[in-house]
């Protein structure tokens, strides 16, 4: 059974626990938990998202790679999304996961300041 839930407004780097329960308590008893799951996980889609946008819009204009700007704002969001990756990966470290994250979501957000996309 899949359950999907949209409730994520930026990255999110989070602990997801998953619990399996006894479908069938004796009465009078709460379910028990047969099997649990615990992992860290970092959410990035509207940065992977909004990365890629910016692939697309520098390989449909080349020029755009010019631009002062462009390339090292597009290299900090790389760098932000795949250093959280890396905290979550190897430290298991959400708080500096979540600080890379909201630095990605603050370029994406600002977007308009860092990229000069109407070229």
């Amino acid at each position: 059974m899949a359950i999907s839930l949209d409730i994520l407004t930026k990255d999110t780097a989070c602990e997801v626990t998953v619990e399996w329960l006894d479908d069938y308590p004796s009465p009078g008893v709460d379910s028990i938990v047969l099997y649990n799951k615990v992992i860290m996980y970092g959410f990035t889609e509207y940065s992977e998202m909004f990365d890629y946008g910016l692939t697309q819009m520098m390989t449909a204009n080349p020029m755009l790679i010019n631009d002062n700007d462009f390339f090292p704002h597009k290299a900090d969001l790389r760098t932000s999304i795949d250093s959280g990756n890396q905290a979550i990966i190897y430290a298991q470290d959400l708080y500096a996961a979540q600080q890379c994250y909201d630095r990605a979501t603050n370029l994406r957000l600002s977007s308009q300041y860092y990229f000069n996309i109407n070229s």
